[in-house]
């Protein structure tokens, strides 16, 4: 006795800063598009929200609370890494003892 499997998608989904979310649909590789249906417009492409974020030059902002000023309304948590990134950057500084309890490869301790 055999048995047949069907894989169907072998794709994982994956986005880049340079194109949207993709996934495997049907044998055909499908991207995520607002201008084809009303479905796309219902969907959070985090590719969409990424790339509209960079564009605001997220991640790479100084001092680093101002990236949590992007986030704070959507992703509270992710705001409070940043900011906690940023106190910590500064005690690395500025605090001798803070600094000295930690590595000194550590830039910012607890990330």
């Amino acid at each position: 006795m055999s048995s047949q499997v069907e894989v169907t998608e072998r794709i994982a989904p994956s986005w880049s800063s340079e194109h949207c979310l993709m996934w495997p649909h049907q044998g055909r590789l499908t991207s995520f598009s607002p201008e084809v249906t009303q479905l796309f417009n219902e969907v959070k492409d985090v590719s969409v929200t990424m790339q509209a974020r960079v564009a605001l030059g997220y991640g790479a902002m100084d001092p680093l609370w101002r990236n949590a000023e992007i986030v704070q309304d959507s992703q509270p948590s992710v705001a409070t890494a940043w900011n906690w990134m940023h106190h910590c950057g500064k005690l690395m500084k500025e605090d001798l003892s803070f600094r000295n309890a930690f590595s000194k490869h550590a830039k910012y301790p607890g990330t």
